[in-house]
């Protein structure tokens, strides 16, 4: 199903894959290579295979919160924010994983507040 609603899209070093302040109009699976994750000019982290982003801004229908910039060769798999909210209904258990790694996200910045 979710191979009927995305295309693989690439990216080289240095891109920048989403902006931050822009509107969110897809979200990404990471496939191959590796991007780093900065808001302003702070590095919040580095995403790799199997990671996700771009979904909070479809989620809350806010702006991108970070820039995500590839560190290398990469290959992701795009999903429209439309076809992003069906498959919440229609996939098992994408919603509770999306839940996973946005409470994972929320206690990293929890324990970076805390230095």
């Amino acid at each position: 199903m979710i191979d009927r609603v995305s295309e693989v899209r690439s990216a080289y070093t240095g891109d920048a894959i989403v902006t931050q302040g822009d509107v969110g109009t897809e979200m990404m699976v990471v496939l191959e290579g590796k991007a780093s994750v900065t808001r302003g000019n702070r590095k919040l982290t580095e995403l790799s295979a199997g990671q996700v982003f771009g979904e909070m801004a479809l989620l809350d229908n806010q702006t991108r919160s970070a820039t995500v910039t590839a560190l290398e060769p990469m290959r992701m798999l795009v999903i429209p924010g439309p076809a992003f909210r069906k498959l919440l209904t229609k996939v098992p258990g994408l919603t509770e994983a999306l839940l996973a790694t946005l409470s994972a996200r929320l206690r990293e910045a929890d324990a970076a507040a805390d230095l």
